[in-house]
């Protein structure tokens, strides 16, 4: 049976991290997403409410008004605070191994939704994450990153599911000194905007299993490509790992959302109301989602890509459409400059003084060229080396 046409935007939250994956319909019909974990991290825990979107929205709709709480095995009630719109969040606290936990949600409407009781699963420790320049299934070359972990405790899962943040580093080869704010002359900027740290959040599943192994031990299972050239790897470039441990509906589940985006997000032969999420309305009504609790185990990797250009690994050129005196501005004409259609596209580098081919005035280049601050942060992370 064919039905919804639209966009499911089937994002599970783990720790802080919204990843959307966008699964095709064919007949649009308004589905609760529910988007949930807990972690053995202190922090503040997230449930996420939307709607699944009609095809003409490219975004999920927020369920706000909600009531939301967590009952644990003890009959604790955790109950959370909207913030922002569809976002629920517990207080600071951490998911105990062992102890179970049952998630209760009161839409604005009225109708009721509950989870399956799950019981906080312990994780396998991760042993170290490897990168190396291959080239792919699809003929494309570049770095693959792979995890390997292991547990010799007989009562943790073997079964994984692995997401990523990568951070790299951008250089603008011409980094704006100088910002027009209105007026005649610029202003010295007081913050850099040469070096700048985007992240970039997984967009992809990742699950595994070693069940039928003689051992709890993954080795070198791939998590994540990176395409040579990219200019991810222009620079220096590091990628954390988060693993969680699944039970085996979890497990199920996940790989079932995995087979629907390898059909390009197509639910022509699969009906989204047989994914077998674990939360469940009073009245039969279809729910995507699951709720899950797991202890989380992390590694961070730092990669030189200098280290890989024996293997054939090419970073892209900087100045690559970036040539420096692409527009010598007067002084008198730059705020007519500024006010006009350019005004988004362009940075002040420096001023330059007068020459007998030039007034004295201000060198712009580029926005991308000197400002990268559209990329990324400009305030280096703590943890980069």
């Amino acid at each position: 049976m064919k039905m919804l046409i639209g966009i499911l935007f089937v994002s599970i939250t783990i720790a802080s991290c919204k990843e959307p994956f966008v699964l095709d319909s064919i007949s649009y019909n308004r589905t609760l997403v529910v988007e949930a974990q807990l972690t053995n991290e202190l922090k503040n825990h997230k449930v996420i409410l939307s709607y699944t979107s009609p095809v003409d929205l490219a975004a999920s709709i927020p369920e706000t008004g909600a009531t939301v709480r967590i009952l644990d095995g003890e009959n604790q009630e955790i109950v959370l605070t909207e913030s922002p719109l569809g976002t629920y969040q517990t207080p600071v606290m951490s998911g105990v191994r062992g102890q179970s936990y049952t998630l209760y949600i009161e839409v604005a409407n009225g109708e009721k939704y509950q989870s399956q009781t799950v019981v906080q699963k312990g994780v396998s420790e991760i042993d170290t994450v490897s990168a190396r320049f291959i080239v792919n299934d699809a003929n494309l070359d570049g770095l693959e990153f792979s995890v390997s972990a292991h547990s010799d405790d007989p009562k943790v899962s073997n079964f994984y599911r692995w997401e990523w943040i990568e951070t790299y580093e951008i250089n603008t080869p011409f980094p704006s000194r100088y910002e027009w704010v209105g007026g005649r002359m610029p202003v010295l900027r007081t913050n850099q905007v040469g070096n700048c740290w985007p992240t970039v959040q997984s967009g992809t599943i990742n699950v595994k299993s070693s069940s039928g192994f003689n051992e709890n031990r993954i080795i070198n299972s791939p998590i994540h490509f990176v395409q040579n050239g990219s200019q991810k790897l222009r620079s220096k470039y590091s990628l954390l790992v988060r693993q969680y441990s699944l039970d085996s509906e979890a497990f199920t589940y996940w790989r079932t959302i995995n087979e629907l985006l390898s059909r390009q997000g197509s639910l022509a032969d699969i009906q989204p109301g047989n994914l077998p999420g674990n939360v469940f309305n009073e009245n039969g009504k279809r729910v995507l989602g699951y709720f899950d609790a797991s202890d989380v185990s992390t590694y961070r990797v730092f990669i030189d890509p200098d280290d890989f250009e024996s293997d054939g690994l090419r970073t892209t050129n900087p100045l690559f459409g970036c040539a420096l005196g692409q527009y010598i501005v007067p002084t008198d004409s730059l705020a007519i400059f500024f006010r006009g259609t350019d005004r988004g596209t362009y940075v002040i580098y420096d001023d330059v003084d007068a020459s007998p081919n030039n007034r004295a005035g201000w060198i712009l280049v580029r926005k991308k060229c000197g400002d990268c601050t559209e990329s990324g942060t400009n305030i280096k992370p703590e943890y980069w080396e």
